[in-house]
């Protein structure tokens, strides 16, 4: 939406500046999918900070399964765990290196092979990780807890 759409469109201030970022808040699941299905890619650029390091938000294994290709730092959960692994299942950047993120970025836009290839491939390993899989790594995680 260009600056004098969203004016005249009564969109709030934020989108008046030309910004194409648009908070669309909590989403069904149709709604989600649609939106998965209607996306070339998936960003995630988390950074970690001294208090906090993204876990595993399933929002990487959501857009595998609907076939969108993942770029996402070594901050995010899902490329720290081996879901998204860098030119295999997606592509992968260093936490807070932006020209890393652009590179990645313009390497999946300027490559319909690469973006086929990572679709097909993050997909087939997203449905690895279904509920039987979630549990024997839960029950792995306690096993020390278990011990005492």
């Amino acid at each position: 939406v260009g600056a004098a759409d969203a004016h005249s469109a009564g969109q709030p201030e934020a989108r008046r500046g030309g910004s194409p970022v648009e908070a669309l808040g909590m989403l069904d699941p149709e709604a989600l999918r649609e939106l998965f299905a209607a996306a070339d890619a998936l960003m995630i650029p988390s950074e970690p900070t001294a208090a906090f390091r993204e876990p595993w938000g399933l929002v990487a294994n959501e857009a595998m399964l609907q076939g969108v290709p993942v770029i996402a730092t070594d901050a995010v959960g899902a490329a720290a765990g081996g879901l998204v692994r860098d030119g295999e299942t997606g592509l992968v950047a260093p936490a807070g290196d932006a020209g890393a993120l652009a590179s990645a970025i313009s390497r999946l836009a300027g490559s319909p092979e690469l973006r086929d290839r990572l679709s097909e491939r993050g997909r087939a390993e997203a449905l690895t990780y279904d509920f039987g899989a979630w549990a024997r790594a839960f029950s792995r995680a306690l096993e020390p807890a278990g011990t005492s």
